[in-house]
């Protein structure tokens, strides 16, 4: 028992001197390596298992069905440097976790994940609706994305098996107040006196809008929220 306190002290002792020589970022991830991430609130969780086969590189993840490395805050801890994946099927951010050289999945709580960070996008949780991408964000307004993938039930002579259809919203939340956004008018009710501005930004840059909806968007509402004259 002794031994074990020392040891402890030795790590508290080690993460301290981090403190003062390292950013926190990095200060974190070398402390969770001290101590494993498997006796950190990281490896609290499900173990998950692939419930929907798919065919011909089709996946219900975002972006990839591969672990990318992540950033996230659970259970009001950062954790950087993560494997991780996003299953928008259903919702779930998924851990890869290692033990004695086997590797296994964990469905992280979605109520402990604040937000997390994967291939440069940034998600947090939200009660309305689940994790949203941010793509704009001030102290009063946020412009979120909903990805989705709708799920189709396939069958074959042998196997089942489903195909997924990406989806997606625009969110606006104004002065904490949320607002679906399927068309640019949808703004008119946020910005009443603004009508004029948003038609012209449509005009001005209906290629953007054809071709990068979230660029689009951004630069509408970065204009919107610009000058609120």
């Amino acid at each position: 028992m002794k031994t074990k306190i020392n040891t402890l002290l030795l790590l508290f002792s080690c993460y301290f001197i981090l403190a003062q020589n390292a950013s926190e970022k990095k200060l974190f991830t070398s402390f969770d390596k001290i101590i494993g991430l498997e006796n950190t609130t990281l490896s609290y969780g499900a173990l998950f298992k692939e419930k929907y086969r798919s065919i011909n590189g089709n996946h219900h993840y975002f972006i990839t069905n591969k672990f990318k490395t992540a950033d996230i805050f659970y259970n009001s801890e950062p954790f950087f440097n993560i494997k991780l994946k996003y299953d928008i099927a259903d919702d779930i951010v998924i851990r890869e976790y290692t033990e004695e050289g086997k590797k296994f999945n964990i469905a992280l709580e979605n109520s402990l994940v604040s937000k997390f960070n994967i291939d440069n996008h940034s998600f947090i949780n939200t009660t309305e609706y689940g994790f949203v991408e941010v793509l704009y964000k001030t102290k009063t307004t946020f412009l979120l994305k909903k990805h989705k993938k709708i799920k189709y039930k396939k069958l074959d002579k042998n196997f089942v098996y489903y195909n997924f259809k990406e989806n997606y919203i625009y969110i606006l939340k104004y002065n904490n107040e949320y607002f679906n956004i399927e068309k640019t008018k949808n703004l008119y009710v946020v910005f009443p006196n603004k009508k004029q501005k948003i038609k012209d930004f449509k005009k001005q840059h209906s290629f953007l809008l054809k071709h990068n909806k979230d660029a689009f968007y951004t630069q509408l509402i970065t204009s919107l929220n610009t000058n609120r004259k």
